[in-house]
């Protein structure tokens, strides 16, 4: 998988990345990273306008193209504004909320690493 700078990725972009056409036979482990940043101190890092790009993904991986996908892992880097504390301990919960199938499955061993940075 190749490199994309922060400007190009976006949650659609990861989504089309995996969106493919024909079973990934071979295909057992991902490694997804990603970065975020709390530019406005909202304390919602994953916008509910997202929850559509998210539940794609999250299907995507689960379903029936990867039926050999034994392990994801998500690793999250996590940028905080001073004063956002409050934030950082919602975040893990939110991202597991929007990837329920792959969180539940009794196929998939699911890993989500989240990294704080203030």
């Amino acid at each position: 998988m190749r490199h994309m700078s922060s400007n190009e990725l976006s949650l659609n972009n990861i989504f089309q990345l995996f969106n493919v056409n024909r079973v990934m036979k071979h295909m057992n482990t991902i490694n997804l990273w990603l970065e975020l940043s709390d530019f406005m101190n909202t304390g919602n890092f994953l916008e509910p306008r997202l929850e559509m790009g998210w539940d794609k993904l999250d299907g995507m991986l689960a379903g029936p193209f990867y039926p050999s996908l034994s392990r994801v892992v998500v690793n999250v880097d996590a940028y905080f504004l001073e004063g956002s504390l409050r934030c950082a301990s919602s975040l893990a919960e939110q991202l597991k909320e929007r990837l329920p199938r792959l969180y539940a499955s009794d196929r998939i061993e699911f890993s989500l690493i989240v990294k704080f940075h203030y």
